[in-house]
């Protein structure tokens, strides 16, 4: 899971202003009592067709670079009326619900229980199953963004979103994106050499897909809507997504799924501050990082920070995809990913062959033939360059059109 950013962000600042008030020259990493290891839950309780799913973890010290992840948890989502369903940790720190055994029902309340390998126990607090409209409409279209630098535009799709509840009880709204895309690789593989007793080439099952995968992504803003100000509860055209030509996504295949769920407006404060410690704190001039820890607490310990916040409603998505053929052309495709990938030619020695590939990193691509047809020597290429299943899955999603 992605560590919550406000955390980092308020360890950074607090370095940065105390590193600017020493005047020292030489790294200073800030101790600071504890901040390092509070307990991080993120998840909904939805009536998502896969289930409802949330995560454990812990924040890292400031010198760290991973999360630790909580297993061995027990959870479970509960009711006022005493209904219970439990949940299984399908990865480390990840767990989920059974759609085939519980479906939460909108205008009941529901809550988080959490109880650790260490025996702290934990909940949410109870929030009402809210129901949220339908998405009326999510386009997309060519569009430039500020780059990294200033003065450069970066290109490629803007995909904008609009809804309405007519009975004007939604109010406050969050949306998530997951991506899917194909992907080739410009020189796929076909097997495998082995050395030992003999030099033999084994040329994988048929069936084996080394060219075309798919690779999986989920937008990392936090996006939220509100017409709390608004007589008609009805968000216009919001902005959601901004695909990048240059990332390679829309090549040979894009899709979006968007989903939408209707906020409590104290959920919707929540990921406000979370939103404006992620993306406004960079500099001693931006605003102090404030606290706002969820609904989540220690039943045991109220004093204890954890971080979350657990809330529940419907939940609403549409998918989109975008043929390369669409793609406008002033958008293009602008990035090759592989356009420094070349096959490297070896001479036909199998002491050289083996120790190129023994090095790592390299796999056998085809011979190379004289004008008479004859075997002459190796290619070779970048593992990378011909084996798709190394940086994304060759299995073609259900839902994919194409």
């Amino acid at each position: 899971m992605r560590q919550p950013k406000y955390i980092l962000s308020l360890l950074n600042w607090l370095a940065f202003v105390m590193l600017i008030a020493s005047g020292c020259t030489e790294p200073y990493t800030p101790e600071i009592e504890g901040a390092a290891d509070f307990l991080v839950v993120e998840g909904r309780i939805t009536d998502d067709t896969s289930g409802s799913s949330f995560t454990l973890n812990r924040t890292f010290p400031f010198d760290a670079t991973l999360a630790e992840k909580v297993t061995g948890a027990e959870l479970a989502i509960e009711t006022r009326t005493g209904q219970r369903h439990v949940l299984a940790e399908t990865e480390e720190g990840l767990y989920r619900s059974d759609p085939s055994a519980f479906v939460p029902v909108r205008g009941e309340e529901y809550r988080l229980y959490i109880r650790l390998a260490s025996g702290s126990t934990y909940a949410s607090g109870y929030e009402l199953m809210k129901s949220s409209p339908v998405i009326e409409s999510v386009s997309w279209q060519p569009a430039e963004e500020e780059g990294d630098e200033p003065g450069m535009l970066r290109r490629g799709l803007e995909f904008r979103l609009t809804t309405e509840d007519p009975e004007g009880n939604s109010r406050f709204y969050r949306w998530s994106v997951d991506e899917t895309w194909e992907f080739r690789v410009p020189y796929p593989i076909s097997g495998t050499w082995t050395f030992e007793p003999t030099a033999e080439f084994t040329t994988f099952p048929p069936g084996t897909n080394t060219e075309v995968c798919y690779r999986f992504g989920k937008s990392s803003e936090i996006l939220l809507g509100s017409t709390r100000q608004l007589v008609q509860d009805r968000i216009e055209q919001a902005r959601i997504l901004f695909v990048d030509a240059r990332s390679g996504k829309l090549g040979y295949g894009y899709s979006a799924l968007v989903k939408q769920d209707v906020l409590s407006e104290d959920e919707y404060a929540f990921y406000q501050t979370l939103r404006q410690n992620t993306e406004t704190t960079g500099s001693i001039f931006d605003p102090v990082p404030s606290e706002s820890r969820g609904n989540i607490h220690n039943l045991n310990d109220p004093e204890e920070i954890v971080l979350g916040y657990i809330g529940a409603s419907s939940r609403q998505t549409i998918r989109l995809f975008v043929h390369p053929n669409d793609v406008p052309d002033e958008v293009g495709t602008l990035f090759q990913p592989y356009k420094s990938c070349m096959p490297d030619s070896l001479p036909l020695n199998y002491r050289t062959l083996s120790n190129r590939l023994s090095q790592g990193g390299y796999s056998f691509y085809d011979y190379v033939l004289n004008q008479m047809g004859f075997i002459v020597g190796f290619q070779v290429v970048t593992s990378t360059c011909g084996d798709c299943r190394l940086t994304g899955s060759p299995e073609k999603p259900s839902f994919w059109p194409w």
